[in-house]
C-alpha cells in the first residue's frame, strides 16, 4: 500500500472511533437511566448512583472513557491526524495511543448530553398508539332514533 492509502485507512479508523464512542455512550446512558427494559436495575440505584446516572455529562464521561480504553486496547486511534505521511509510523506506536481514553472521555462529556437530549425529545414526540388488543367501544347513542 502507498503511504496515502495507509494514512486514509488510519484516519478512517480514527473517525469511526470518534463517531461510535459518543453514540454508544449515549445508548449506555439511556439504558442505564431511562429505558423501560432496564427499569428493574435502575430503579434500585442508591441515591448517590442515581444522581450520577441521571447526569448525561457525568455518566457519559465515564462510559466514553471506558469505551476509549477498549479502543486503546484494540489498537484503534481517536482522531489522531498525522501531519505528514512519514509520521504515520510514529502515531502507530502503541505507546502514543494512551491519549485515546482521555480524548474519548472529553468527547463523551461534550456529545452525550447533546445526543441524549435529542434522543429523549424524539422519543417523547412519538405519538402513543392505541391498544389494538381490546375492542374499542363505539358510541351508538347518536345513531339511535326515538
Amino acid at each position: 500500500m502507498t503511504a496515502s492509502v495507509e494514512v486514509a485507512a488510519y484516519l478512517a479508523k480514527g473517525v469511526t472511533v470518534a463517531v461510535l464512542i459518543p453514540v454508544l455512550s449515549t445508548v449506555l446512558y439511556y439504558l442505564g437511566y431511562w429505558a423501560q427494559v432496564t427499569e428493574p436495575i435502575w430503579s434500585r440505584y442508591s441515591p448517590r448512583i442515581g444522581t450520577f446516572m441521571h447526569c448525561p455529562a457525568c455518566s457519559g464521561t465515564w462510559f466514553a472513557g471506558a469505551l476509549g480504553v477498549a479502543a486503546w486496547l484494540a489498537g484503534l486511534p481517536f482522531l489522531i491526524f498525522p501531519p505528514l505521511h512519514s509520521t504515520l509510523a510514529a502515531f502507530n506506536q502503541p505507546g502514543l495511543r494512551w491519549v485515546t481514553p482521555l480524548l474519548a472521555a472529553l468527547w463523551g462529556t461534550f456529545w452525550v448530553p447533546k445526543l441524549a437530549v435529542r434522543y429523549l425529545a424524539d422519543l417523547s414526540a412519538i405519538p402513543e398508539e392505541p391498544n389494538n388488543d381490546t375492542e374499542q367501544e363505539v358510541d351508538h347513542s347518536a345513531q339511535e332514533q326515538p
